[in-house]
């Protein structure tokens, strides 16, 4: 096991060496200097295992994956790895102020920071901000804040999540950072998750079925919430520069774009002491594939590094089109297309991906129908 430990790390090495010629086809900003990543386990970097110990090997020096992620590989195509700052946590939810009950924690279990709690320890631990027109900030939440309300026997409400994310970002802006220019990540479909899929599956045709939908219901409201937001966020604040990536899209052409799509790379081996691959701080609980990169999935809920590759692209891609910056005139952009070229205004990619920019605000995305079938996916759906 050291040995693939060693074998992996030197992978992750020459993935984030080889980063900058993700931007060839799609340069950044010339002004842009540095990089901040704000979210959860998609982001991160090392911070909840510097902690925690978790995620061991074959994890990559404690990134939820086997390589570096995309906000890295992002910051090393435009400002360089000595111009990022990651203050990401796995686990991290949005907003812990909608959660009643807080967590299911167990006593001195760690509790990360959710993202006003991130931007709190930021500006604690610096006393010089770089400036606005010159920093981009990353982010991507939401996953975690959809599990709790099932364990407290609520129904998980799109409106709260994903209007978490969008009070964050005015927050950013309303600090001492000023922030101005922000890369966000919309969020991918529930559904296609192999832990979701395993118990739909479990579950049997008909309530397998309401599962996936139930998954992707999640999804798209919280998708449809996230950009009518931004967009009422930019009319209020013409200055903010906000550009949503289409992971939604991107995830759903997993199947294609990799030899397996579907399945995760990392299994948890025989008599393992870790309840979750993500969750273990001893390299023997964990049994890795032999080739990851041909696998869109690493564990049952993060990308490879490979797959962290192709998100990168795009966000850089979403980067470099001018177009693709939220109008909060009308709420419309165009989506810059993970396959080349863009969608036009209000595109839609992806089954049941809405591209609408002002219907969710009229709606109310509380989900109701196979919420209480859904819930028996979040005993093991938690940690994004």
């Amino acid at each position: 096991m050291p040995a693939l430990s060693t074998a992996l790390s030197a992978a992750g090495v020459a993935v984030l060496a080889l980063a900058a010629s993700s931007a060839n086809a799609a340069k950044a900003p010339a002004t842009l200097e540095h990089v901040i990543a704000f979210g959860d386990s998609y982001s991160d970097n090392g911070n909840t295992f510097k902690v925690t110990g978790y995620p061991a090997a074959p994890y990559f020096n404690g990134r939820y994956s086997n390589g570096p992620t995309w906000a890295e590989l992002v910051a090393n195509a435009t400002v360089g790895n000595s111009n990022f700052t990651d203050v990401a946590y796995g686990g991290a939810y949005a907003s812990k102020a909608a959660l009643s009950p807080p967590q299911n924690l167990t006593a001195g279990e760690f509790d990360p920071p959710d993202l006003t709690q991130q931007l709190q320890y930021y500006l604690g631990n610096h006393t010089k901000y770089p400036h606005p027109r010159t920093t981009l900030y990353t982010l991507f939440a939401g996953g975690n804040d959809y599990v709790n309300p099932f364990q407290a026997g609520n129904k998980p409400d799109a409106n709260k999540v994903a209007g978490a994310i969008v009070s964050f970002v005015q927050a950013l802006h309303e600090s001492p950072l000023n922030a101005t220019d922000f890369l966000i990540l919309d969020m991918f479909d529930f559904a296609d998750l192999p832990v979701v899929r395993q118990a739909a599956a479990q579950a049997g045709n008909a309530t397998g079925t309401t599962i996936l939908a139930g998954a992707t219901a999640l999804s798209n409201g919280h998708n449809q919430v996230l950009a009518a937001g931004f967009a009422g966020l930019t009319t209020k604040t013409p200055a903010l520069k906000i550009r949503l990536v289409d992971f939604y899209s991107l995830a759903k052409a997993s199947s294609t774009n990799f030899k397996n799509g579907t399945s995760p790379c990392v299994t948890l081996a025989p008599n393992a002491t870790a309840s979750a691959t993500y969750r273990s701080t001893d390299p023997k609980n964990v049994i890795a594939c032999q080739d990851p990169d041909s696998y869109w999935y690493w564990d049952d809920q993060h990308p490879t590094a490979a797959g962290h590759k192709m998100i990168a692209d795009l966000a850089l891609k979403t980067l470099a089109d001018p177009s693709a910056i939220i109008n909060g005139t009308d709420g419309s952009r165009n989506k810059t297309s993970p396959t080349g070229g863009d969608t036009g205004k209000n595109g839609t990619q992806g089954a049941g991906h809405s591209g609408s920019k002002s219907a969710a605000s009229t709606q109310a995305y509380v989900f109701g129908s196979g919420a209480a079938v859904l819930a028996a996916v979040v005993t093991a759906f938690f940690a994004l």
